[in-house]
């Protein structure tokens, strides 16, 4: 048996438990509350669950040596470059994170402000336009930005592959 490059299993570990985490929330919600949510929920609760299924997955076939694993590191980089960003641009909010968030941002409103927001866990998606809202902010997730550059790091080691 090869040996497993340390790096891979760390951040398929996170990735799994993260998606399994994700998987039961979205799986609860949707199944526990189908008669009380909107469709426009579950059809959002059903794209979460593929998206983080596919994520738990392809950290399965990373450990088990399965599959092919370029796709695998490469949809793991798209998932968690998507996660690293959080704005707010006049009205036009964007968020996406699954997991631990440290996150440095900067809000221009009234003032310029800087700040850290932190969550030890959190299962977010939002995609929002709201015409009445003024301001910017960005932020940026430090744990998605690390986990962003291990798995570049993973796929550019081309003996792992």
């Amino acid at each position: 048996m090869k040996s497993k490059n340390k790096l891979l299993v760390l951040v398929s570990a996170y990735s799994i438990i993260a998606s399994v985490i994700v998987l039961l929330y979205y799986l609860k919600n949707t199944l526990l509350s189908f008669n009380q949510i909107s469709l426009g929920s579950i059809i959002i609760n059903v794209l979460m669950i593929l998206i983080f299924g596919a994520l738990f997955l392809s950290n399965i076939y990373l450990l088990a040596d399965k599959g092919n694993k370029k796709i695998s590191l490469k949809y793991n980089i798209v998932i968690y470059l998507l996660q690293i960003f959080h704005i707010n641009i006049l009205g036009f909010i964007y968020e996406f994170s699954s997991g631990i968030e440290i996150i440095p941002y900067f809000l221009i409103k009234n003032k310029l402000n800087f700040g850290v927001k932190y969550d030890l866990w959190n299962i977010l998606l939002t995609l929002y336009y709201r015409n009445n809202m003024n301001g910017f902010l960005i932020g940026l997730n430090l744990i998605s930005i690390l986990l962003f550059i291990s798995y570049i790091r993973i796929y550019k080691r081309k003996k792992f592959l």
